[in-house]
């Protein structure tokens, strides 16, 4: 006899909440950005590809938030975003109307946020944006306090590229906008932003619905974790560490205070979540 093999691929899709607890505020772009190149282009593979068939994972705190942006998006005219509706810098910085308005800590902000990416893979395939990335190691070296020595018309290509380069090829190829930007490779207009803002919510307030439109098809299966993704063995005991690092150091404490409880929450939690979504 032949023996059988069965292969399940699982994705797990999973973003830690990044909001600070009093303001709301994003202190990191990865739920949106995730959104905009990876969740979205491997729903597209699935749409092209109907035979594939996987499970797929999404945390509810991933969810929340992929949610509370295209809320944020949600709350401007059509056409036309404020700066002032969006929780997150990189958007503020996107979306400003006079590139001098923005302010110093979303400048801050901007400059570093904008060149965490992988340079051989999202920024030095691009000249405009490696023209950008030279110019700030150049300044960098020379010690100058880059908050107020690059203009703002700097910060905003700097931004327009980053989120390009955060656009999964399956984008790329779909709209035009995306392929005129990446050619013009520099002085983008307030309507270049505004136009690439659009598309960003856009993509943001649908890329839920894609995966649901998978899942009642039956080309994938659906699952969920506890809400927040805690480490649930850890929560019940501290031992558990051990099960996999037999020398782990171990916190003082006996147990996490009340972690059997808080583990129950967080799965009734996740159930109410996933079967509302």
């Amino acid at each position: 006899m032949t023996a059988r093999l069965d292969l399940v691929l699982f994705w797990h899709m999973h973003q830690p909440d990044y909001r600070d607890a009093a303001t709301g505020e994003f202190l990191l772009p990865w739920v949106y950005l995730h959104a905009l190149k990876d969740y979205s282009d491997m729903a597209a593979h699935f749409e092209r590809h109907p035979g594939m068939r996987a499970v797929v994972n999404f945390v509810p705190v991933l969810l929340r938030q992929i949610d509370d942006y295209a809320s944020q998006f949600a709350a401007g005219h059509p056409g036309a975003h404020a700066s002032s509706q969006f929780r997150d810098p990189l958007l503020r910085a996107l979306a400003v109307d006079d590139p001098a308005a923005i302010t110093r800590e979303d400048r801050l902000q901007v400059l570093d946020l904008c060149f965490r990416a992988n340079p051989r893979t999202m920024i030095e395939p691009f000249a405009g944006y490696a023209r950008l990335a030279e110019m700030h190691r150049r300044c960098t070296a020379d010690g100058l306090d880059l908050s107020d020595y690059l203009s703002g018309s700097y910060l905003t290509d700097l931004v327009t590229w980053y989120h390009l380069a955060w656009t999964g090829e399956t984008l790329r190829q779909e709209h035009a906008l995306l392929r005129r930007l990446l050619a013009k490779g520099a002085g983008y207009s307030r309507e270049d932003r505004q136009a690439l803002l659009s598309l960003v919510g856009a993509e943001l307030s649908r890329v839920i619905d894609r995966w649901r439109a998978l899942a009642a098809r039956g080309q994938i299966e659906l699952s969920t974790t506890p809400d927040c993704h805690p480490l649930a063995p850890l929560m019940i005991d501290f031992c558990a560490a051990r099960e996999t690092l037999p020398r782990a150091s171990l916190p003082e404490a006996q147990a996490y205070p009340g972690g059997a409880e808080r583990v129950g929450e967080h799965i009734d939690r996740a159930f109410v979540e996933h079967e509302a979504r």
